[in-house]
């Protein structure tokens, strides 16, 4: 899919610098993985400081994930359990998600390309490459190639 971003018929590409996005982050997600769909709200308070609520599909509806610093907590239907952060997996929705957003955030190891109105910022995450379109200073869309895409509102 970023193959196809960048190569594309269309409007000229430039690099440019990516405008900086605001520390708090606040957005439902409509997610596929694996062929597989999801919707989540996503919360962030800060540099390590997550929430994530699943709203669908019904079998996962109200797991609420929360990282805060090394430890992650899983809530689901008044079960708690607390595992610290290095033991989760990398390539879940949360952490790919979180990592990616976390280094749009900070502008780390990012390169930004315009795009028409918006801009296409891409990186790296748990080694697999990403790409995102950032739009009036907000994160609308985020893949990961062959693998994840996102769609924040």
């Amino acid at each position: 899919l970023a193959a196809l971003t960048f190569t594309s018929c269309g409007g000229k590409r430039e690099a440019v610098k990516q405008a900086a996005l605001p520390e708090k982050f606040d957005k439902t997600a409509n997610i596929t993985l694996d062929e597989k769909e999801y919707s989540s709200n996503f919360k962030r308070g800060g540099a390590d400081i997550w929430e994530c609520e699943f709203t669908a599909p019904e079998t996962i509806e109200g797991l609420k994930l929360t990282i805060s610093g090394e430890v992650c907590r899983l809530e689901y239907k008044g079960l708690d359990y607390t595992v610290q952060r290095e033991n989760m997996p990398d390539y879940g929705i949360l952490p790919l998600v979180t990592k990616s957003v976390d280094n749009l955030i900070a502008g780390r190891d990012i390169s930004t390309v315009k795009s028409g109105k918006s801009v296409i910022s891409s990186g790296t995450v748990s080694g697999e490459n990403f790409s995102a379109e950032i739009s009036d200073g907000e994160i609308k869309t985020l893949n990961i190639e062959g693998y994840l895409s996102v769609e924040f509102t």
